[in-house]
């Protein structure tokens, strides 16, 4: 009797591996039970397969097994943060580089960060290198922190043997891609001429009035953001009392 299932996992240096039945039963299978030697490379996670169930005494084996046509199902990772400029898992979709704005406390620049990656619609941080900036005003010297990263679009893909299904989760991703590149586009034109701002209020590496202009920043934004009528106030932010 043939039986349907998926296989769980495939160790191709020792050839062997293991399939979930539809039964509910967990198989052995070698790669010489394998009826096509030409697709090994089939031979992947969640891969659909159909094959004869054979006790052993060692328990349940899968015979003559076949492999089946499959199609990707694409979706998006869960949301994670790496000094690495590439994932440990998935594939990279789209990536955009962004440099910060400056921060007294790194946890807030890295909170930051994070809100960004959530409006524009990206679920990774890539290639996290955060610099640390010495700014003075007068004879006090503090740090200042900002980072350089990539905003990045990470998916991981699983075989399966429905076409259609496939076909739409294939087209809901570049959708969301595309929405990506377009809200990057104004995140990253904010954050820069808030950057530029800092730098020009502040005199990067000599710094003086940077940190009132720093704490005036925020007070401004915060008396603009409860005085103001506009719902999209983050396509037009004000810093230090001038429109950027």
């Amino acid at each position: 009797m043939e039986l349907k299932g998926h296989v769980v996992s495939y160790v191709a240096d020792k050839k062997y591996g293991f399939i979930n039945g539809n039964d509910g039963e967990s198989y052995f299978f070698h790669l010489t039970y394998l009826q096509n030697k030409g697709e090994e490379h089939r031979l992947v996670k969640n891969a659909p397969v159909s094959f004869v169930p054979s006790p052993t005494s060692k328990g349940l084996s899968a015979n003559r097994i076949k492999t089946h046509e499959s199609y990707p199902l694409q979706r998006k990772v869960d949301f994670f943060v790496t000094k690495s400029p590439e994932p440990r898992y998935g594939k990279v979709i789209h990536r955009e580089s962004i440099n910060s704005r400056f921060f007294k406390d790194r946890l807030e620049g890295e909170a930051h960060l994070k809100e960004l990656t959530a409006e524009v619609g990206c679920n990774a941080i890539l290639n996290m290198q955060s610099k640390r900036h010495t700014w003075s005003e007068g004879n006090y010297l503090f740090k200042m922190h900002s980072f350089e990263c990539d905003f990045a679009f990470v998916t991981e893909s699983t075989p399966i043997d429905d076409k259609d299904k496939s076909e739409l989760t294939i087209e809901s991703i570049s959708n969301q891609v595309d929405s990506f590149r377009e809200a990057f586009k104004e995140v990253l034109k904010i954050e820069n001429e808030y950057r530029e701002a800092q730098l020009n209020t502040g005199h990067r590496n000599s710094g003086a009035g940077c940190a009132s202009f720093a704490f005036h920043c925020v007070c401004y934004e915060q008396l603009v953001l409860a005085e103001s009528d506009f719902t999209t106030f983050t396509s037009a932010r004000f810093v230090a009392g001038f429109k950027l």
